[in-house]
């Protein structure tokens, strides 16, 4: 997302990784003003400031791998990025610099900022991070969660934790996640997947 007075309306994983990768894996020159992705006028000739989150967190390793590691090539961040110990102030940095581009999570963005379409490939169409988009994966930087539990093989789960995951998994405990407005709930088929895996 960018600062809401911004006129951008759209970036590539390619424009992403010149901006914030020292590596440029994606092949493109180093981005470091607003004229470098199209923008014109009093814009042209101005600083992209760089907001990430300090690695290592979830949110800076998904970005990292997603977009500025190629194949077996890792991607590496910038120096001069403004990063930030944890996710939660981004939004509100970007919204109070003009100039600033960051990332973080839907569930922590804020007013001031305005969240523009990703386009992974060349040609592909912009995928704004729509509850849509997002649900269904198309837009291209969706994040997985993923819930694990430890479980000797041929022991039933503890039955508290057992229940627990019963209702997470239960119509009740997906409108929990709805209703808390941090991650989306699962599809239908995901949801039947996990019920099935507590029946071994």
């Amino acid at each position: 997302y960018v600062n809401k007075d911004n006129p951008i309306e759209k970036i590539s994983f390619d424009q992403l990784d010149a901006m914030y990768s020292s590596t440029h894996h994606r092949g493109g020159k180093p981005i470091t003003k607003w004229g470098d992705l199209g923008l014109t006028g009093e814009w042209a000739d101005k600083p992209v400031k760089l907001y990430g989150i300090k690695p290592w967190n979830g949110f800076e390793e998904f970005i990292r791998q997603r977009v500025l590691s190629v194949g077996d090539k890792r991607g590496e961040w910038r120096e001069d990025i403004a990063f930030e110990k944890v996710v939660f102030p981004m939004a509100k940095k970007v919204s109070e610099d003009r100039y600033g581009i960051g990332y973080s999570g839907i569930a922590y963005l804020d007013a001031g900022v305005k969240v523009i379409p990703v386009v992974e490939k060349a040609g592909a169409t912009p995928q704004a991070p729509t509850y849509e988009n997002v649900a269904l994966a198309t837009y291209p930087l969706s994040r997985l969660t993923f819930f694990n539990t430890n479980k000797a093989p041929g022991k039933p789960l503890n039955p508290a934790l057992d229940e627990f995951l019963r209702f997470v998994l239960s119509r009740e405990g997906q409108q929990v996640v709805l209703d808390q407005a941090i991650y989306i709930p699962l599809r239908g088929n995901q949801v039947q997947s996990g019920r099935a895996l507590l029946g071994k």
